[in-house]
């Protein structure tokens, strides 16, 4: 078994052996070469960004993996202005294992003689212009885990309807091809807006996005749901008709 099976069965087993109150479908991981060209582009959109190899001094792969959501818990979130408790719930409860999914990947790596440094599920990002230092959606692009949705989520092969974590090592794993075409219906020159139609307060448009207006409402999600850990979500442009797969 290569190490990238391996990795790929570390993950099934954590999630098939998770006891939390979420529920999850099968798991995604794909691998990026730490010399893509794309990197530059993504600099070039994207300065402030940090590359594989100013996390990792010799960096060879960037792994990344999606946990996606229940059909349940996507559907608890598709109606309403509140985001609901199942998907806060899921929020908090993924974040926690996605990265308890990296320590163990990291430590399989080490017992291979490779090095890694993890980079957190959320909250990683510059809270004045709202932009991440390390995105995990646009490494997953790079990686051939999907495509980008009028939403600005990456639609993968088991939708949109989940949460990414990604990590850098200098273990020389063999990249993912990216798809060749558009999963997203809009962007293959269908009609879909629903991501566009159920944006709570207006912060998704055709034309573009305003991060200002969503942050704001996912703070008051956060309040919403005080009695929980910390949950700045919404989340309603991924329930819907992306969230389970390609459209």
């Amino acid at each position: 078994m290569s190490l990238k099976e391996k990795l790929k069965s570390l993950l099934f087993e954590k999630v098939k052996g998770w006891g939390g109150q979420t529920a999850y479908r099968e798991p995604i991981l794909r691998v990026a070469s730490a010399g893509d060209p794309l990197w530059g582009k993504l600099k070039e959109v994207f300065p402030s960004h940090f590359m594989p190899w100013e996390l990792l001094e010799g960096s060879r792969s960037i792994v990344v993996f999606f946990l996606p959501f229940s059909r349940e818990i996507i559907e608890s979130n598709q109606g309403g202005y509140y985001s609901s408790r199942e998907w806060a719930i899921a929020y908090v409860e993924t974040n926690a294992l996605l990265y308890e999914i990296s320590k163990d990947m990291l430590n399989l790596l080490e017992e291979h003689g490779y090095k890694g440094v993890i980079v957190k599920p959320t909250h990683n990002f510059d809270e004045k212009e709202l932009l991440s230092r390390w995105s995990h959606r646009h490494v997953g692009y790079i990686a051939g885990m999907g495509t980008f949705g009028l939403n600005n989520m990456l639609i993968t092969e088991r939708g949109c309807g989940g949460r990414f974590n990604s990590f850098v090592t200098d273990a020389p794993l063999e990249p993912d091809s990216r798809p060749l075409g558009e999963f997203c219906l809009f962007k293959r020159g269908g009609k879909c807006k629903a991501c566009v139609e159920r944006c709570p307060v207006g912060a998704l448009r055709v034309d573009g996005f305003d991060r200002y207006i969503c942050y704001k409402h996912c703070r008051e999600m956060d309040l919403y749901f005080g009695d929980l850990p910390k949950t700045d979500i919404c989340g309603k442009c991924i329930t819907y008709p992306c969230a389970l797969g390609i459209p």
